[in-house]
């Protein structure tokens, strides 16, 4: 009953978003597994032509919550799928990719930022030293690594 009256609360945008999401999760996903991060990168930040903006919290609201639904989604999959949203919507975003190795592992973790704020991954992201970071206002062609 809860999540019938959940569903009524959302508008027909949100619902939109919400599939827009995890269809780019589930591409993000395959992509990563299948073609090297190089090129999922680009196709994050490949401009496309769209009819109207979301702001961008929406956009945020929806990969959370497709990412929620689907379980298992990584840090970099949530900040991949984001930032081809933002693109799309016409958002300037950067991902960030950082380490830690404080506790003795090594530990990787991607977020994205928007106007200095961090939208997915941004509180797991203190302590971690940035190794790379890509703008989506930039050519596909600065997704390779030299």
């Amino acid at each position: 009953m809860r999540a019938a009256a959940l569903a009524r609360r959302r508008s027909a945008s949100d619902w939109r978003l919400f599939t827009e999401a995890a269809a780019t999760i589930v591409i993000c996903r395959l992509s990563l597994r299948r073609r090297d991060f190089t090129k999922t990168g680009a196709w994050a930040v490949r401009p496309t032509r769209r009819v109207g903006a979301a702001p961008v919290e929406r956009l945020v609201w929806a990969v959370e919550a497709a990412a929620r639904r689907l379980g298992g989604v990584t840090c970099l999959c949530k900040a991949l799928a984001l930032q081809r949203m933002m693109t799309r919507a016409g958002h300037v975003s950067e991902l960030r990719i950082g380490v830690d190795k404080s506790g003795g592992a090594l530990l990787a973790h991607a977020w994205l930022v928007h106007d200095g704020a961090a939208l997915v991954g941004g509180p797991e992201a203190a302590g971690y030293t940035v190794l790379a970071a890509w703008r989506s206002d930039r050519s596909e062609d600065e997704w390779r690594f030299s």
